[in-house]
């Protein structure tokens, strides 16, 4: 069952440009109801029935605010925690190769790769197995396996595939890219899809589309955001999240901003479509390595010391989880044990704000010509990323 909804986008165009944007969102956000009453294993059963897009990070989230409102410090099952990482991270990856190997071959005109997609999927699946004991990743029946080779080999897997479908030169090679010179000469002697788009958006003069002055989400203090979950207006700013009364984007441009080739290509094209394109590349270049050092670090922890310990029970746990198109938190209030309360801020919320980055991104699109408008807006908001299905309708 998929409760998940769709977004609504209505454009208005006069004679020069986009004038007006509404968002409407059908995300049934109150739907985490159905988790009070029950137990926190019996919530991570039903989460990915509920919630079936970034499961592993929607799953990541429920546990670590189960266990902090039960007590339980995060550092006491460190195996367990830096391998949901890894899935976190693996169903990142999986994600955006989706979008590149659909939506970006949708955008030049041609078929998907569906070889590519098929290794893609079978990886993703793949990892959750090789790292944890009968594949149980979440709840307290959940074991990091001791031996962890073929996970190793999963990540040369992972590794090679992306090289030969995105960047021809190894993932880290490409991320150690430091400015847009390099880029434009790795996108002009490329023939993969993501060296393609950036030529097509080169082309078309569309590297700007998009700017505007949404600032990056910050660090949330805990304590201030849990009065936020507790408050009266609690469904108000899960619906239409701000902070400090002032919209925010959370995507992977936000994670990469202090990337040297962000830097360097925000000099001229801000946080223009190019750059949002480039934050995905980025973010995927950087996986493989980013998985190498977690399971050194798995490797490097005493397996007979990872016990767990309840200390006091607090209640209320908070968890934070970037997951592939932003920053996804959960909120639970537990009373013995047992659900009170169930709350969910997912990233769409905050990219899909009135005020948000799509709203004032669309606004600044300036064609007056209907089915260029829509073709802007899609790649747009699909370098953006909602978690949900969107129809775009222009009048």
């Amino acid at each position: 069952m998929n409760i998940e909804g769709r977004l609504d986008i209505q454009l208005s165009l006069d004679e020069q440009c986009c004038r007006q944007v509404q968002i409407k969102s059908s995300r049934p956000l109150a739907a985490t109801r159905v988790f009070h009453g029950k137990t926190p294993e019996e919530v991570l059963k039903i989460l990915p029935m509920l919630y079936n897009i970034c499961g592993n990070a929607q799953a990541q989230a429920a546990e670590t605010a189960c266990l902090q409102a039960q007590g339980v410090a995060v550092t006491e099952r460190q195996r367990e925690d830096i391998a949901r990482d890894m899935l976190v991270m693996i169903e990142t990856a999986k994600e955006h190769l989706c979008r590149i190997l659909i939506d970006w071959s949708g955008y030049l005109d041609e078929a998907s790769a569906a070889s590519d997609m098929k290794a893609v999927l079978k990886l993703s699946s793949s990892f959750k197995q090789s790292l944890f004991e009968e594949g149980v990743a979440f709840g307290e029946a959940a074991r990091v396996k001791t031996d962890l080779n073929q996970a190793q080999v999963l990540i040369e897997q992972l590794d090679k595939l992306l090289e030969q479908a995105v960047f021809v030169n190894k993932p880290e090679d490409w991320f150690s890219l430091k400015n847009i010179n390099a880029l434009f000469e790795w996108a002009e002697r490329g023939e993969t899809l993501a060296s393609r788009l950036l030529r097509q958006t080169r082309q078309l003069d569309w590297e700007n589309l998009g700017i505007n002055e949404v600032e990056f989400l910050p660090e949330l203090d805990q304590s201030l955001l849990l009065k936020q979950f507790n408050a009266t207006d609690a469904e108000e700013f899960i619906a239409r999240p701000s902070w400090s009364n002032k919209s925010f984007e959370s995507t992977s441009l936000a994670r990469q901003k202090d990337h040297p080739l962000i830097k360097s290509a925000s000099l001229e094209y801000e946080n223009g479509l190019l750059i949002r394109l480039v934050a995905r590349l980025l973010e995927l270049a950087e996986i493989p390595s980013r998985l190498r050092k977690k399971l050194e670090m798995i490797e490097g922890i005493d397996a007979s010391k990872n016990k767990t310990q309840i200390h006091s029970d607090s209640g209320i746990g908070l968890g934070q989880v970037e997951a592939a198109r932003g920053r996804l938190v959960h909120c639970v209030k537990l009373e013995r044990g047992i659900v009170k309360r169930y709350q969910i801020l997912a990233p769409t919320e905050w990219n899909f704000h009135p005020a948000g980055v799509v709203a004032q991104g669309l606004k600044s699109l300036t064609t007056n010509d209907e089915s260029l408008l829509r073709r802007q807006a899609d790649m747009l908001i699909n370098a953006i990323d909602p978690c949900v299905a969107y129809d775009i309708k222009v009048h």
